[in-house]
């Protein structure tokens, strides 16, 4: 059965957003990223957001952190291993 173009359009795709976001795993985490990594911690820790916890943000994207935290463990490397997952999903 022959491969379709499609395909290889977006095997291309994610091999390129592979190789491009490499580096990127050992980038430090942003003020914001930083935040949502330790609410991540405290809803795994059993705590409640906004009353162990307070930011402004949606509790949903404390959430989708907390699943590489949970997997993976507090590391910076599992928190962009996830953002690169998520980017070439995306794509």
């Amino acid at each position: 059965m022959p491969v379709s173009r499609v395909a290889i359009i977006v095997a291309v795709a994610a091999i390129f957003i592979l190789i491009w976001g490499l580096p990127l795993l050992l980038s430090p985490l942003s003020t914001d990223e930083t935040y949502f990594a330790l609410g991540a911690r405290t809803m795994l820790a059993g705590d409640q957001l906004y009353e162990d916890f307070w930011d402004i943000k949606p509790p949903l994207i404390y959430a989708l952190y907390a699943l590489p935290i949970g997997v993976a463990g507090e590391h910076v490397e599992a928190i962009r291993a996830f953002h690169l997952l998520n980017v070439m999903l995306a794509t």
